[in-house]
């Protein structure tokens, strides 16, 4: 039932808060969240984990998860714990809130915003494998793909 996590998980929510966020949130189930690269507070995919957090809160989430790999990778790069995150989401606050909230909790790097960003928006495309498509070739995710390769190629 959509709002049980919100009644049970954080009890003195009152009803006003909750219907705020049915305001701000997304039916996931029916819609997709925000896209990844969109950033919010300066940080790309805070939009669309925020969204996801909110169909979370509201039980409306669908196939989607708040705290997945994505989320993480980009919260620890600005020094962002899921659960502050959550819980700060959970008072109701709007995007201009979380943005401002995001922007005074940036740790880190001062410019690792904007690497986060050459990374998801950076040269992704470099090669063209006959019958296979596209693969990133992106410097930052060569590592990644360089294992993966290495363990489609161990025999059976």
């Amino acid at each position: 039932m959509p709002g049980t996590f919100l009644t049970v998980h954080f009890p003195a929510m009152t009803p006003e808060v909750i219907e705020k966020i049915r305001a701000l949130t997304p039916d996931l189930r029916t819609e997709r969240p925000r896209r990844p690269s969109e950033p919010l507070g300066g940080v790309p995919g805070a939009a669309r984990t925020l969204d996801k957090c909110r169909a979370t809160l509201l039980g409306v989430q669908g196939d989607y998860e708040f705290d997945c790999p994505f989320d993480r990778r980009w919260m620890s790069r600005v020094g962002i714990d899921a659960g502050a995150f959550r819980d700060y989401v959970a008072t109701g606050a709007s995007d201009a809130q979380v943005a401002a909230w995001l922007e005074a909790g940036v740790r880190g790097e001062a410019n690792a915003s904007a690497k986060f960003t050459a990374a998801l928006q950076g040269p992704a495309r470099v090669g063209w494998q006959p019958g296979g498509g596209p693969r990133a070739r992106h410097p930052a995710l060569l590592p990644q793909l360089r294992a993966a390769e290495a363990y489609s190629s161990l025999p059976p």
